[in-house]
């Protein structure tokens, strides 16, 4: 291995390494992003791309698969090897991203457009071509590092390009669209797809032999050629189709939605249906022989087969269920609560996650566990759960509502209350045996409930809507929020510093007890679903999309945290300032050991390729770097990387920066270096 590259660090948990990227996944595993594309090196060997910049591989046939350091969170749509070491990534935005160290590393590159780029293909470490939306075609003669439009003749969609030598290739893509070229891309010339509609791939074995999936409501078609392509020959099937591959010119598999499978041993003339298992839609499907093939699709799902189909195995595990609440009562043991009714909890700060029969099938929103033996769970018809042997059994408590109880919430073994749609508000002072309503004096849906102590708490609903009690809720006040969003959570520390996050990007952030709220400036405009604050600087906010937001200052300022999903996050809590999880969408569990930060400085440089001087320093920083600068990056003490300008000298300018711990990545044609800078 080249004496410049980086190597990391991996954090291990029971199905996927990962390599300390601040937020992990607990549940599903190894991962619960869809996957788009896989590459399979051989039976051991395979890496796979997906939303959110996911790269993951594994090195034992699947038992186990690693997170691979992806400094961008764009999505990844296709993948392109050329040996075992050197590959490409391509996706939204035209990101490019190279590895010459079989998948451990990532190195992003400019490709000279913002159209997305659906697929790509090499055939040496040099040349390569991409293509994607707008009919572009990007070609390549340096390995990725600088791109050429080529031309194209159409503004279809392109979705798949292969080729079969330095000369012949084909793109395809919407509207029946197939070109091809025989000059290396210097002239692109339209076939008839005979009727085809969007086609999904193309792929080649001879110059002669090929294939292409064609797919839409009505026409969907596995498409043959055996001369160029100058003729296609269409095979109506009824489903829809993603990709196809073929291990010689007689065998081959395509897939598509809903886990649909088909398979030929006879070149394509007739296709068999094989069984996947599974219901989702499968993106990609790969064979290094008539025996050893993958695919993936979406939701995290990875089937493997080891006799040419006739079997496919899954290699996920985890409940897929959508959960809304998680609750930790100490770092080691927590619980989340979910759809039909489902209940897990973990003994292990998340490193096995155990179902528990709730007894139920209904929707459970909340969850709230006082100690280890003593928890509720709450949900849609007024249903209340609660154990008092660590869930080992569970019991129904009448809640005298058929509302849905969005919240629920105790301060002792003994005082609890919940709080659901229409205003209502329950109260028990005997742990559950008894709940009765209290007066809330609004009609307005209430989202969550919390107290400091048996006396103070606060509701947050729609409308703007907050409440506060002084006596346990004998009596609810209105406050004015400043808002008429509706609002999903609250957090108070004690009984007078606390936050609240809504519709709208809304933070509220009060000093008083509640009596006055501030608006925070969140920077988004979407809505914040759950926050949580372990000291009255530091706290997170989970936010739509799968966005985890941080601050160290109260609020004042919001960072935003790297959670590698797209997905909801109903529910994040912590333990202390370095343990916490998020719940949401999918069944997605993440974890967190480092408070959400991405620990950059575990990063250990071998040999790096560039130096840093003076250091420290206090206006000024020199670069001394064996070769040109593509790109240079600071990254400060949270994660978060700004890129840098430098000088004709390689200078960079470091005056404005705050006195600290910075590191500073330098990207060269060798690869990606880091090294630790302290600003005076």
């Amino acid at each position: 291995m080249k004496n410049f590259l980086i190597l990391f660090l991996f954090l291990i948990s029971s199905k996927l390494s990962g390599q300390g990227n601040g937020w992990e996944w607990q549940n599903p595993l190894p991962i619960g992003n869809s996957l788009y594309d896989i590459h399979v090196f051989d039976a051991q060997n395979a890496i796979a791309v997906g939303i959110v910049g996911t790269i993951i591989k594994t090195s034992d046939g699947g038992v186990t698969w690693r997170t691979q350091r992806n400094d961008s969170e764009n999505n990844l749509y296709s993948l392109s090897f050329i040996d075992n070491q050197t590959g490409w990534a391509v996706g939204h935005n035209g990101i490019v991203c190279k590895t010459v160290d079989g998948g451990i590393t990532w190195s992003s590159h400019s490709s000279g457009t913002l159209n997305h780029l659906l697929s790509v293909h090499f055939i040496s470490p040099e040349t390569g071509w991409a293509v994607g939306l707008g009919g572009v075609i990007l070609h390549s003669t340096n390995g990725g590092i600088n791109w050429q439009v080529q031309t194209s003749g159409t503004s279809s969609i392109l979705n798949s390009v292969h080729f079969i030598n330095s000369q012949t290739g084909w793109a395809v893509g919407m509207y029946g669209t197939i070109l091809k070229t025989n000059n290396g891309g210097g002239f692109w010339q339209n076939q008839n797809s005979n009727g085809g509609d969007n086609i999904n791939c193309v792929y080649f074995k001879t110059p002669q032999i090929g294939w292409a999936v064609s797919s839409s409501q009505n026409n969907s078609a596995i498409l043959r050629t055996t001369n160029g392509g100058s003729i296609w020959q269409k095979q109506p099937i009824n489903i829809y189709l993603s990709q196809i591959n073929f291990v010689d010119d007689q065998t081959g598999w395509a897939v598509g939605e809903g886990g649909k499978i088909l398979k030929t041993t006879n070149g394509g003339t007739i296709w068999q249906a094989q069984t996947s298992g599974g219901e989702n839609s499968l993106t990609s499907v790969q064979f290094t022989d008539p025996q050893n093939g993958y695919a993936v699709g979406t939701y995290g799902t990875i089937i493997k087969t080891t006799n040419s189909g006739a079997n496919w195995d899954f290699q996920r595990s985890g409940s897929m269920e959508e959960l809304y609440s998680v609750h930790f009562n100490s770092t080691q043991v927590g619980w989340v609560a979910g759809n039909g009714g489902l209940l897990l909890k973990t003994t292990n700060a998340g490193n096995r996650w155990e179902i528990q029969n709730s007894g139920t099938n209904k929707q459970l929103t909340s969850i709230f566990a006082l100690d280890n033996s003593n928890a509720w769970a709450s949900g849609i018809d007024g249903i209340i759960l609660h154990t008092t042997n660590g869930g080992v059994s569970w019991h129904n408590q009448t809640s005298e509502t058929q509302n849905i109880i969005k919240s629920i919430f105790f301060s002792d073994s003994q005082n609890g209350w919940a709080v659901a749609t229409f205003g209502v508000i329950l109260h028990t002072s005997n742990g559950g045996v008894l709940w009765e309503q209290q007066n809330s004096f609004t009609s307005k849906w209430l989202n969550q409930i919390y107290f400091t102590d048996p006396q103070n708490g606060w509701a947050v609903g729609g409308s703007g809507t907050i409440l506060k009690t002084t006596n346990g809720g004998a009596n609810w006040e209105s406050r004015v929020s400043g808002t008429i969003y509706e609002l999903y959570t609250v957090h108070f520390i004690n009984d007078q510093v606390g936050w609240i996050g809504g519709q709208g990007g809304v933070i509220l952030t009060t000093t008083d007890g509640g009596i006055t709220w501030t608006n925070q400036t969140s920077g988004t405009q979407d809505k914040i679903l759950s926050v949580h604050f372990e000291d009255t600087e530091n706290g997170w906010a989970t936010v739509e999309y799968g966005r985890i937001f941080k601050t160290t200052d109260g609020g004042v300022s919001w960072l935003n945290q790297r959670s590698g999903v797209a997905r909801n996050l109903h529910s994040i809590i912590f333990t202390d300032p370095q343990n916490g999880w998020a719940v949401g969408y999918g069944g997605t569990i993440l974890h967190t050991s480092t408070g959400g930060v991405t620990p950059i400085h575990k990063t250990i440089v071998s040999s790096p390729s560039f130096s840093l001087y003076p250091n420290p320093a206090e206006e000024m920083v020199s670069l001394s770097v064996k070769g040109e600068i593509l790109s240079v990056w600071l990254v400060d003490a949270l994660g978060k990387e700004n890129t840098l300008a430098t000088d004709s000298e390689n200078r960079i300018e470091i005056r404005d920066l705050k006195t600290g711990l910075y590191w500073i990545k330098v990207q060269t044609r060798e690869g990606v270096s880091v090294q630790r800078l302290v600003k005076k």
